[in-house]
């Protein structure tokens, strides 16, 4: 899918009108290697992913991985998948459980992401209880899970102490920021 956006900026001056015209083509795609079963993301909005993700089977994912509201198509490629190049993002969720039972291993890439995070769970209120595979590899400092009012440490399973889930109605910090505060901050700056 390819998607061209057109904008006008219109600078004033006492010397001269000036208007700029500016063209930016932002191409979203899913690449699909069906011989090993590997989805890559490339850039791609929730949306464009859920419905590239229909019908394929990954068990191999590299980027950013969404889990948003009502997106039911993403939750079952989750419990295929057997790793992770990139990060899995699960924010504001129906979600009861997060059955990541088939993942062996995440492995944080910040070109991929958005945060700082390989995993964040947050702001799921219904969310009960996550599961991953027995041999599940993370680096825990790497994991952001807050702000899921019914979700406790032994509902994590295996090894959910590992995990530090904060306090079910704590404030989201990432960074010294609020949540919401450092993810605007990352949407409109390339350096932060």
């Amino acid at each position: 899918m390819k998607l061209v956006v057109s904008f006008r900026i219109e600078i004033p001056s006492l010397f001269f009108a000036c208007t700029v015209w500016f063209t930016c083509n932002l191409t979203w795609q899913l690449e699909y290697d069906s011989s090993n079963e590997t989805c890559s993301d490339s850039s791609i909005k929730q949306k464009e992913l859920t419905i590239s993700l229909q019908n394929r089977k990954c068990r191999h994912f590299s980027g950013e991985l969404v889990i948003a509201e009502d997106d039911d198509v993403t939750e079952v490629v989750v419990e295929e998948l057997e790793s992770v190049t990139g990060c899995i993002h699960m924010v504001d969720t129906n979600v009861v459980k997060a059955n990541f039972s088939s993942l062996k291993s995440l492995v944080y890439n910040k070109g991929n992401c958005l945060t700082d995070y390989a995993l964040l769970v947050i702001g799921n209120d219904n969310l009960e209880e996550v599961i991953f595979h027995n041999e599940f590899k993370v680096d825990s400092n790497r994991v952001y899970i807050r702000a899921n009012k019914k979700l406790k440490h032994e509902r994590i399973a295996p090894n959910g102490e590992q995990f530090d889930i904060g306090t079910p109605e704590g404030e989201i910090f990432l960074n010294g920021y609020s949540f919401l505060t450092f993810i605007l901050m990352k949407a409109n700056s390339t350096t932060f």
